[in-house]
């Protein structure tokens, strides 16, 4: 277990410059007992990129979930279109990456205290962990967006609120995910 306490540590809130990522059972993708790979992390860390790469890399499909669904009407429950559609993907014989926050947020009540019962339908799928801290996503933000420097600084205090708000679920379900028995857990250098 102290391989998962230290992971943990590592991937929290405040710690400044942390590019520490890890994979559970990824090898079960790359040899093909698994058609899908979950990319998890908190907004900014640079899952995006990464599936990008992953999916030339494996000649494979990637659905970007931070967005999964255009209608207006499913736009009213994006957790209840997001596990539809990875329950679609899930059956088809196509390999997938799937990368994005919904990954974390489709798994959880609220997040606390209890599981939905959808993490028990992804808790085996190997998925790999992007570990960022607050400054690095911010910089990342900061990049993509067409704001004036000065102007993005004041919006540092809102942006640490939605970090600090997207934190709690994402540690809460990478802690579950972790403590599935057998899991095989390596770092991951990206």
């Amino acid at each position: 277990m102290s391989i998962l306490n230290s992971y943990l540590t590592q991937i929290q809130e405040g710690y400044i410059l942390t590019d520490k990522s890890f994979t559970v059972d990824l090898q079960k993708f790359e040899n093909g007992e698994s058609k899908i790979l979950l990319i998890d992390g908190i907004s900014g860390s640079g899952k995006s990129t990464l599936g990008k790469k992953l999916a030339k890399k494996y000649k494979c499909k990637l659905w970007q979930s931070d967005f999964p669904c255009l209608s207006e009407q499913d736009k009213h429950d994006p957790v209840k279109c997001f596990q539809e559609k990875y329950r679609k993907i899930k059956k088809s014989n196509q390999r997938y990456i799937v990368e994005g926050v919904m990954v974390h947020f489709s798994c959880l009540d609220g997040w606390h205290p209890k599981l939905t019962p959808f993490f028990n339908e992804i808790k085996y799928d190997p998925i790999i962990v992007v570990g960022a801290s607050i400054l690095i996503t911010m910089y990342r933000y900061y990049k993509q967006s067409d704001q004036e420097f000065w102007k993005f600084i004041r919006n540092f205090l809102k942006f640490g609120r939605y970090y600090s708000e997207e934190m709690g679920p994402y540690r809460f379900f990478v802690k579950k995910r972790l403590s599935i028995k057998g899991a095989d857990v390596k770092s991951y250098k990206i």
